[in-house]
């Protein structure tokens, strides 16, 4: 009986992400492919279900609208921030994408990027949005191993 993709399998693959262009954001097809365990939040969730159910040396391409990949653009995802808060000013500089401790609804802060996407006098405006959403994406993946 083939081994099949299931929570919880440890997998190595190979992946791909790129616009409906083809302009590629990311990929491990000339590198080490990846090893990770289906659940483990090394790859969004999103992107694990369409891996369920299949077997090794299978390769797809799916085509994913932005609310089944990175997510739908939320301008209230933005934020001024005084430029004084900036450790370092040369980090300040138009399409930059920095980290940040952003507080979440319950109070709890978490680390996430963010793009500079206006800069002002005093302060600058960062989105906090994934650099992804918003974007209908290519996702190929291709099955090298299912260890268990």
């Amino acid at each position: 009986m083939k081994k099949i993709i299931k929570f919880n399998s440890l997998i190595s693959l190979h992946y791909s992400i790129s616009n409906t262009n083809d302009f590629e954001f990311e990929s491990t097809f000339n590198k080490k492919p990846i090893k990770f365990k289906i659940g483990d939040g090394t790859i969004p969730q999103k992107l694990e279900i369409p891996l369920y159910g299949l077997e090794e040396d299978i390769e797809q391409t799916l085509v994913l609208e932005p609310q089944d990949a990175f997510g739908i653009r939320d301008i209230k995802k933005s934020k001024t921030i005084p430029k004084s808060i900036f450790p370092n000013k040369d980090m300040i500089k138009l399409n930059n994408i920095i980290e940040v401790d952003a507080k979440e609804k319950n109070g709890k802060v978490n680390t996430t990027f963010a793009m500079i996407t206006k800069i002002n006098n005093e302060d600058v405006l960062v989105d906090l949005n994934h650099p992804l959403s918003g974007i209908t994406i290519k996702f190929k993946v291709k099955i090298i191993k299912i260890y268990e």
